[in-house]
């Protein structure tokens, strides 16, 4: 772990180019397209042009730990925060972290309070003949803990910021893309408008206006975590959620109830991803070995979060249109299943 100030310093001349590359660095390589999909798609499924460490940057603030996925040799970029699971890390999503990092972005991931690494093992508690469980339900229920997540991610805004301002370098803040993975995915909604009902019946909002979209791997649905019918009408912002066939989380909910996040919301914007047979863990692979070169779920996921990174973020049209017209269900050998409203 390195000081507040050699953490800037160095991580600013990382993203302005000034560190030579290095053995641990994962170089931009020129692979083959993938069989039976479009040059396209193989583009945004395997990592793109730009050079990353083969490890984030860690810094220790106040009040947390933050993962820094960066880019090298890159006079700006676009920041994305992205928010782990309940008892996950940062580091369980490293590739696909990186991978939207190779693709030009710079990803800010705090390691939440709930984390294996930090306060994790106190929700475990030990049962009569030594079985172990884990006592995630009070958490998913705590809006203590929703409020300290939203805080933790708010806060990779301006350390993002200070790293960008003493390595001279520029970074794009005007279009923030939030992103998360199970309770990650529930912090990124509420960041994004989605309103929550706290004991005591009152009903409240998280909004940060500084975050324009958001990525939601295995959403929720309404039923739990004071989610209802109504919480996703005053969501207005660009949405893309994700759902894995066969997913099975701390919620219990099914994929057709986690859906109602995509078709109970603000129209306008919104996407929807089902992966077949994506299984529990399809979002927290490391990378995956493909010796065949084809398509594969993971490579589909990573596909349409690097295209909708580029699309809300960069504004790039390609990208948007690509978004729009049933690209990835055509490219993706049947495994991905899209909607839009």
């Amino acid at each position: 772990m390195i000081s507040r100030r050699g953490f800037l310093a160095v991580s600013g001349a990382m993203l302005l180019g000034a560190v030579k590359a290095s053995a641990q660095d994962a170089a931009a390589i020129i692979r083959p397209p993938l069989d039976g999909v479009t040059r396209r798609m193989s583009e945004l499924a395997q990592d793109g042009p730009y050079i990353h460490p083969t490890a984030p940057n860690v810094f220790n603030g106040d009040s947390a730990r933050y993962y820094f996925f960066m880019p090298k040799a890159v006079k700006s970029a676009r920041l994305v925060v992205f928010s782990h699971g309940a008892l996950a890390d940062p580091l369980s999503y490293k590739d696909m972290l990186f991978h939207w990092t190779s693709h030009g972005f710079i990803v800010a991931a705090p390691l939440h309070d709930d984390a294996i690494l930090e306060s994790g093992p106190t929700l475990r508690s030990q049962k009569p003949g030594s079985i172990s469980e884990w006592n995630v339900a009070q958490l998913l229920e705590d809006p203590t803990a929703w409020k300290n997540r939203v805080d933790r991610c708010v806060e990779c805004i301006e350390i993002a910021q200070e790293i960008a301002d003493t390595g001279g370098f520029e970074l794009i803040t005007d279009r923030v893309i939030m992103a998360g993975h199970g309770y990650g995915a529930f912090t990124t909604q509420l960041l994004m408008g989605t309103e929550v009902t706290v004991p005591g019946g009152n009903k409240v909002r998280f909004r940060d206006e500084r975050f324009f979209g958001g990525i939601c791997m295995s959403t929720q649905g309404p039923g739990i975590m004071g989610l209802d019918e109504n919480s996703w009408s005053g969501v207005t912002s660009p949405m893309l959620h994700m759902l894995s066939e066969g997913d099975d989380d701390f919620t219990g909910q099914d994929w057709q109830t986690r859906s109602k996040a995509f078709s109970l919301s603000a129209p306008g914007y919104k996407h929807l991803a089902m992966i077949r047979k994506g299984g529990p863990n399809l979002f927290t692979k490391d990378a995956e070995i493909n010796p065949t070169n084809a398509m594969t779920g993971y490579l589909a996921v990573k596909a349409i979060t690097a295209c909708f990174l580029k699309a809300y973020g960069d504004y790039d049209q390609a990208a948007y249109q690509s978004l729009t017209d049933d690209f990835f269900e055509r490219n993706s050998s049947g495994l991905m299943v899209e909607y839009r409203r």
